[in-house]
Parts: C-alpha cells; structure tokens; sequence
C-alpha cells in the first residue's frame, strides 16, 4: 500500500501526495509532514522514507498554528522587525502608582467639593432664614406691652427749692434725688410690666445687632392738685372783698397705664424712634434670632469684625446709669434702658472639620478599597506582566518568535515572526487571564496559560490541547543583521535593553 503524506507550507496544510509527488515539489528538510502512523507532525529531514528528497525548503510553520488552514499574510519583502526587551513591570507598576495617585488626588477632589458644596448650601439656609426675618428691610423692631405693676410715691418735690425732708436721716439733704433732678411732683416706682421693645439690625453680611428697650419707672412734671390763690377787690379805705380762690384744684393727669401706653406707641405706631423698623409679628422672631442655627453656622455673642454705623465695638452694651433715656412729654415722662449684643454669623469649626475629614475618609477610603480590592484579585493585566515585552522563542520550531506588545489603556498587539514572515494581530487576555487570544487578521486562535516564568511560557492548544514551550530569547542572543533582530516595538528605543 502507497503511504501518502502531507505537508505544512507555511500555514497551509496540503496533501495529501505521493513520494513521487513529492520529489517535485522542492521541499526543505524542516517541512512539516505527516502521516497516519506519525504521532505529530515531524520535520522532512526526520523521516526515512523522504531523505532522498532533502533540498532547500520554505521556513516552518509555528506550532501553535499546525491544525489550521489559512492563507498566509503577505508582508513586505524588505520589511525587517527590531525588537526589544522592554520592562513592562516597571513602567506598568509606575503607571499603577501615578493612576492611583491620581485616583486618589480626585477622591480627595470629589470629598473636599461635596464638603464644600454641603457648607454653601448650609450657609445659604442660614441667610435665607435670615432674608425671611428681615423681609427686605435693614433695621426690623416690635415689642410688646403689659399693665405695669407697682407704686405711686409723692416726692414732695417743690419748685421754689424746697423739699421734703425724712428727719430720720441726717444725709438726706445732702443728695439730690433722681425725681429732684427731674423735677417730679409724684413718681410711679415700676416692680413688673410696662413694655419690651426688642430692634434687630443688620449690620452687614454676618453682623447683628439686637437691642432690647425695656420700660422702668415714670413721673409726673406736675403735682396732683394745684392751690388756687384767693383774689380781692379793693373798696378803699384799706378794705378788700374777697372775689375767688383760696381753694386746692386737681390737676388733670394720664393715668399710669396711658402714660407707659403713650411710650410704647412712640416705638411702634408711631415709628419715631427707628422709622420704617416696626415689623408687627416679629417679636418671637428677633427674640429667638440668637438661636438661628445649623450643622456648621451658629450665631455667636462676640465683638463685631466690621465697623458699623452703630458706633459701637462690643459684643454686649448697656445704656449707663438709672432714670436717664425717657420718653416724655410736658406733663410726664417714662424712663427705660436699653440693653444691646452684637451677633455675627460664626463657623462651627469643630463640626465643619469633622465632617470635611469625614467626606475625604469615605472617598479616599473607597478608592483605596478598591486598589487594594485590584491588587487583590491580580487582574490580568498584573498577573500576566512577565508575558510581555519579550521575545519569546518556540521550543520545537526555533524559527517562530512572539512579541507580545503591552497597553496599558488601549489593546495589546503581538508580533509573529517566522523568517522573513511577519504577522501582526490584537492581544486578548480573556477568562480571568487564564486565557490568551491571537486574533490575526483573517483567523483567531485561543491558547490557555499554564504557565508564566521570568524565562519560559507555557501554552496549550484549545484546538488539539498540544503543549507549546517558549523561551525568553535574551536581548543580546540574536544578530541585529538578521530577520529575528533583537527587540523593539514601534514606541520604543532602538538601543536593546536589559530586564
């Protein structure tokens, strides 16, 4: 029985032939044949049968492609590839730790922007509360007013100079009372009520002040009767008729209540003290101004940080002395003070940092996470570091070379090279990078990954589960004279490198 063979010319298997078909067809001692009895594939030169035909042959196929059938890839008859060793651990461990850097820069970025962004947006709460106070206006004021309690005392007081004396103590003529001063004929000495008048004003921005007029005590500037002299009309002869007076005549006086009413009218209808400011219904509201706060602003009791019209340069005032400030007309007068405390907006600085440190620990501790998730769980782009940026050399067909060009971003290429025949396709590293895809441009092939060492690699066939070995070729181990020249890729420097 006539054994018939095929042959691999570069990677297209034909066949099958005859011995004397054969010998007309030039091949070289290193083409792959075969034949049923063979286990594999075997060089011309290692079969008996075909020495006779030994002549110079076409380059061999690589292994890793002895089952498929395909149309070879033209390439330029000049073309000649350099390639270089390149450390692509280095530079990819660098890339790692500049994108984790930048990772973890904008983590930081985007913690600090919602802590920002948060701390406006609380600010502007604050200020639109504060709009709602004001309502428009610079200097809002309303009080509130009761029935004030207490007594009504006669000082005595007497115009020509005179004035009532306690026999009991021996100083009293010494000073002159607060009544005298202000010439009053009968005093109302307040124990509780009257009125409460309370003016916010707006300062500036974050400058307030609210001052509280409280009513005291009042007097009258006239007595409760007046004596009425006795007339007379003169007959002569040193005679007089008597013709009226020599009578006590009450004098018409507000009572107690309309007198400190009258006041209080002063400070809200009748808007004289701070025009435009009465703001009925706003009482509660300048009252618990001072409590107007959130997660970072609070109002604080402190010392103004601008000048204000106001003239004064303190986080609390007082007006000075008793029975000075009154509102008064001929016939009375009631006295008040006035009590005031400079507010300005204020950070809660301890709050604010707490929660800025808070934002920037979830954001930097979530990137950081998921770094350590990464390196964790050795992606394929980690784990299968040493494939690349070498030149690996096929055990059983020392003419194959494979280059495997890293991207850190974009795809990954390969380089084949088999003599004078080079062959460029895309890089996959597929199933948790145990897989490893050649995709060419006419065909693809899928090889699992045994193994990866500094210096060998290990393949195997999806097709046929064939075992392919590759050794790293040192970068000094080939003449650059020669198609398999030593190593570089397109981006890379033409001076070889060492790992």
């Amino acid at each position: 029985m006539n054994k018939e063979f095929y042959y691999l010319d570069g990677k297209e298997q034909k066949g099958p032939y005859s011995i004397d078909q054969l010998k007309e067809l030039n091949l070289k001692s290193d083409t792959l044949i075969w034949e049923e009895s063979f286990d594999n594939w075997k060089p011309l030169r290692d079969v008996e049968e075909l020495k006779v035909l030994l002549r110079k042959t076409p380059p061999p196929p690589p292994i890793i492609d002895t089952n498929v059938s395909s149309k070879k890839e033209p390439t330029t008859d000049n073309e000649k590839v350099i390639l270089g060793d390149s450390n692509v651990k280095l530079w990819t461990t660098l890339k790692v730790l500049f994108f984790s850097i930048v990772a973890i820069g904008l983590a930081a970025l985007v913690g600090y922007s919602l802590h920002k962004s948060k701390k406006t947006e609380l600010k502007n709460q604050i200020y639109s509360k504060i709009d709602r106070i004001f309502d428009g206006k610079t200097v809002i004021l309303d009080g509130q007013n009761s029935l004030a309690v207490g007594e009504l005392i006669e000082t005595g007081y007497d115009p020509n100079g005179t004035k009532k004396k306690d026999d009991d103590d021996i100083f009293s003529g010494l000073f002159t009372e607060w009544w005298e001063r202000e010439k009053l004929y009968t005093i109302f000495e307040a124990s509780s009520g009257g009125f409460t008048i309370k003016q916010l004003t707006r300062q500036n921005e974050d400058g307030f002040d609210i001052e509280t007029i409280y009513s005291e005590d009042m007097g009258y500037k006239k007595p409760t009767r007046t004596y009425v002299p006795p007339s007379y009309m003169d007959l002569g002869y040193g005679e007089r008729y008597k013709t009226g007076g020599g009578y006590w005549r009450d004098n018409y006086r507000l009572s107690v209540r309309e007198c400190y009413r009258e006041a209080y009218n002063y400070f809200t209808e009748d808007d004289r003290h701070s025009p435009g400011a009465y703001t009925p219904g706003k009482y509660v509201d300048i009252t618990n101004f001072p409590d107007i706060r959130n997660e970072y602003f609070y109002m604080s009791n402190t010392q103004p940080k601008q000048y204000s019209s106001s003239g004064i340069f303190s986080s609390q005032w007082e007006s000075s002395g008793d029975h000075g400030a009154n509102i008064n007309t001929e016939d009375w007068a009631v006295y008040h003070k006035t009590y005031g405390k400079h507010y300005e907006l204020t950070e809660n600085e301890s709050a604010i940092q707490k929660d800025l440190f808070t934002k920037l620990g979830i954001s930097l501790g979530s990137v950081l996470l998921l770094i350590f998730i990464l390196l964790l769980s050795k992606p394929k782009f980690f784990r299968n570091l040493a494939l690349f940026g070498k030149r690996w050399e096929n055990q059983s067909y020392n003419d194959q070379i494979l280059y495997f060009d890293h991207s850190f971003f974009g795809k990954n290429k390969f380089i084949e090279i088999i003599n004078d025949n080079v062959s460029r396709g895309q890089l996959k590293i597929t199933d948790g990078g145990s897989t490893l895809n050649l995709s060419y441009p006419n065909k693809e092939l899928f090889y699992k990954i045994e193994s990866i060492e500094k210096n060998r690699l290990t393949l195997v066939s999806q097709k046929d589960n064939n075992q392919i070995e590759f050794l790293r070729v040192g970068s000094n181990e080939k003449d650059s004279s020669s198609p398999m020249d030593a190593i570089k890729t397109d981006n890379e420097p033409t001076s070889e490198s060492t790992e």
